[in-house]
């Protein structure tokens, strides 16, 4: 019994992140039936906008904080140029994308002023998840980034109950769910975080580190999401909304390893790091994705069959395909970036930059180009993956002269 309750401690965070992604990915099931294929497209629409700019709001300066911040007994030791970092970039961040979403999607009904708090919630919700993260509160680190997926399946449950069809009351409960989220985490914070300031590392070392994570996280994002706006713009919404559905299906269990080895990995790096542990790590990784691939396609056979859901797999099989291999790709990638980003020095890190900016240009420039179809997109992602694996792999064995 003492056994089981250590183990439910010590995996406390994976059943946050479990129960955040099965949120996430029941509640778009759930929309999918409420809601038409246009109105849906304009919901994947919505979520992907915070899905961005939670990723990609604060410009990676959350591994600048884990890089150059130590936990020291119960108080966290950083800099205060990286809070005062933060604050600017977020405060910026949040007015340009509430600005260049109201622009670019009109058509998505939303107060701007709900829109301009709501997207500050979602990013510096990165943020505080990251102090609880080196504080080692990882569960309380986890509710910070998952709990508005929660609040979203709750949401999803009630409108499927009383047959609520309204898409402009979905985005209003949506944004109030994520300033809800936020002010909790806030107040965790305040009462279980402490931060001591000290000089050990100079501003010019935080800016360059800042600017080279920047372009790292810039670059991690279009991986993520640069697919889901290619379509957007070469497809119609309904077939957007099909996309969003179907990746969301099937990288949904991908996401949640990834995300608990990214998670986990990173600050386990950081201290200690063997490249024999790291292969064997990066093979295991490689060995789960493909299982769960064929579990995945098992699933949905099994779901259709039933008839438990309405949604056409089988007129989608090669974009599930590439879908598949994706998730796989990044599965294997999220122990790589996790020693990369804990162990990568600056000129093992610009280095990378480069590579990575170069390949992903090439073949982005070819997705929106040339690809005239979903699956030539995908694969031209896939590509990217691929690549990024692969580039900080050999750059960290040459680094470590391996």
């Amino acid at each position: 019994m003492n056994y089981f309750k250590k183990s439910i401690k010590k995996h406390a965070s994976l059943l946050v992140i479990i129960v955040g992604a099965f949120s996430f990915f029941l509640s778009n099931i759930i929309y999918k039936e409420i809601f038409s294929s246009k109105e849906y497209g304009y919901y994947s629409i919505f979520i992907t906008y915070l899905s961005v700019i939670y990723l990609f709001g604060i410009l990676g300066l959350e591994q600048n904080l884990l890089r150059f911040s130590f936990k020291k007994k119960d108080i966290i030791e950083t800099q205060k140029t990286q809070i005062k970092l933060f604050y600017f970039v977020s405060i910026t961040n949040t007015l340009i994308c509430s600005f260049l979403f109201y622009i670019f999607y009109s058509e998505i009904k939303i107060h701007f002023l709900l829109l301009l708090i709501a997207s500050y919630c979602m990013i510096a919700q990165l943020f505080l998840s990251n102090l609880f993260r080196i504080n080692t509160n990882f569960v309380f680190s986890q509710l910070a980034a998952n709990s508005w997926k929660i609040l979203l399946l709750l949401l999803s449950i009630i409108f499927f109950i009383f047959n609520i069809q309204r898409f402009e009351t979905l985005t209003l409960l949506i944004s109030l769910s994520i300033i809800i989220s936020f002010i909790i985490a806030k107040f965790f914070t305040k009462k279980y975080v402490i931060i001591k300031y000290n000089n050990n590392i100079n501003d010019k070392s935080i800016f360059t580190s800042a600017f080279h994570f920047f372009i790292s996280i810039f670059l991690f994002t279009i991986l993520i999401f640069a697919d889901r706006f290619i379509i957007e713009k070469k497809f119609s919404i309904e077939e957007f909304g099909d996309f969003f559905y179907l990746t969301n299906f099937f990288l949904a269990p991908f996401s949640i390893i990834q995300n608990y080895i990214g998670f986990k990995q990173l600050i386990h790096f950081k201290y200690n790091f063997s490249f024999s542990n790291f292969n064997r790590i990066n093979f295991t990784n490689f060995i789960v994705g493909i299982f769960l691939a064929f579990v995945l396609v098992i699933f949905s056979v099994f779901l259709s069959n039933l008839k438990l859901i309405t949604f056409e797999f089988d007129a989608y099989f090669s974009e599930i395909l590439i879908i598949l291999s994706i998730g796989i790709a990044r599965l294997f990638s999220s122990s790589i970036l996790s020693a990369f980003e804990a162990k990568a020095n600056i000129k093992t890190l610009r280095k990378s930059n480069v590579y990575i900016i170069i390949i992903t240009i090439f073949l982005l420039l070819i997705a929106y180009n040339f690809s005239n179809t979903i699956t030539a997109i995908l694969n031209c992602f896939l590509m990217v993956w691929v690549f990024r694996s692969l580039i900080h792999w050999y750059l960290l064995k040459k680094q470590f002269k391996i």
